[in-house]
């Protein structure tokens, strides 16, 4: 048995109510005098699950037959990635939550959820978060190879992933044109302080669509090719600095792939370390994008950080003054390690003040999935009478 949750440590009246809810009708009339309905506990929405490609999904979204990634272990120990199919998808209503972290992850669950961790002698088990303390060894998965044909070449994932650093694309209406009113598109690339750099966008650009960047007096480049703006907005890159998010479509890329788009992005808006080679801080306005770069991260094998928030004075590059902007900081390191799976330090470990709707989803065979980076057990159903 996974997580039970008895009438008892329900964390929520809600969750009593979804006891009922789902087992109640089914059941009444055949429990016998003071049984008990057993249920699970789960994670909250917006925790991220890996899909079988390797993409993410937000864990209330998935539906039954999704392929997930999940953690095949061998003498006890993880072994490597299998994909499997979800049999079920299972909404719990709101709950109390705990948060765990390591150096480079956290993830939320109500206190019962089960995640693998290393116990003696090497071999891993599946202990519930409310039993886990600082210290002990949890499960993190990393890299993610496959056999995906690539649909970007290396320089391509370059260059969309410098767009996603510091690039966006504009389509308006722009006066009229035979009477008839006519719509601009412009693909937009903020200039470097580096003239390598520079050369480097030119260059690539140039080699990708066959046309030129033409520089503007405020301080970016860019292109008035419907063409070249479809071609970005067809493969996902829409919306603004708080709201771009990596299509999914990266993540089932290969690692070449994937490395090549992280140092596009880190070209763009990262800040190399001067002690650590290999090392890049970045800070940006948007939470989601930085998710996104830490776990495409992980999947090629590369560190992170957690992230942390503060004010600071930035401009954007089609901008005269600079504002006080809410950042997003984190640090990413390449070539961390070349395994599936690795062992990872518990920093930190504490309640949640606030609840939250809860999920979880069974898988076949195997019974986990990966949820935030972190290998946890899946739910299965049992009734006690």
């Amino acid at each position: 048995l996974d997580d039970p949750l008895s009438e008892q440590t329900a964390g929520s009246e809600t969750e009593r109510h979804k006891v009922l809810e789902w087992y109640g009708p089914g059941l009444k009339t055949r429990m016998l005098p003071d049984a008990r309905i057993i249920i699970v506990n789960c994670l909250p929405a917006g925790t991220r699950v890996t899909l079988g490609d390797g993409s993410l999904i937000n864990i209330e979204d998935i539906r039954p037959g999704d392929s997930v990634l999940t953690c095949l272990r061998k003498n006890g120990r993880p072994f490597k990635h299998e994909i499997k199919r979800v049999t079920a998808t299972i909404p719990q209503g709101k709950s109390k939550l705990m948060e765990l972290k390591t150096r480079n992850g956290k993830v939320r669950a109500t206190p019962e959820h089960p995640f693998l961790v290393k116990g003696s002698q090497g071999r891993s088990s599946f202990v519930p978060m409310k039993n886990l303390k600082r210290g002990d060894l949890i499960c993190q998965s990393y890299v993610k190879a496959n056999e995906n044909i690539a649909t970007l070449t290396e320089e391509e994932a370059w260059f969309f992933g410098f767009m996603f650093g510091d690039g966006w694309i504009v389509s308006t209406r722009k006066g009229k044109k035979d009477n008839y009113r006519y719509r601009r598109y412009l693909t937009c690339v903020a200039k470097s302080v580096y003239p390598e750099l520079n050369q480097k966008i030119l260059d690539t650009f140039r080699n990708m669509f066959n046309e030129d960047l033409v520089e503007t007096e405020f301080g970016y480049y860019r292109c008035d090719f419907k063409r070249v703006c479809n071609w970005f907005s067809s493969r996902g890159f829409y919306g603004n600095a708080k709201t771009k998010r990596i299509p999914s479509f990266v993540f089932a890329e290969p690692i070449s792939i994937r490395k090549a788009f992280l140092k596009g992005f880190i070209d763009a808006d990262g800040c190399p370390d001067k002690v650590t080679p290999g090392r890049f801080t970045i800070g940006i306005a948007n939470y989601g994008m930085a998710r996104d770069l830490i776990a495409l991260a992980h999947s090629c094998g590369w560190k992170s950080t957690n992230t942390h928030e503060r004010v600071v004075k930035t401009k954007a590059p089609n901008s005269k003054t600079a504002i006080d902007a809410y950042l997003c900081f984190f640090s990413l390191s390449e070539n961390f390690t070349e395994d599936e799976f690795v062992y990872c330090k518990i920093s930190a470990i504490s309640e949640v003040q606030e609840e939250a709707e809860v999920y979880d989803i069974s898988v076949e065979d195997n019974e986990n999935f990966i949820a935030d980076s972190f290998v946890c057990s899946n739910t299965i159903q049992v009734c006690c009478f």
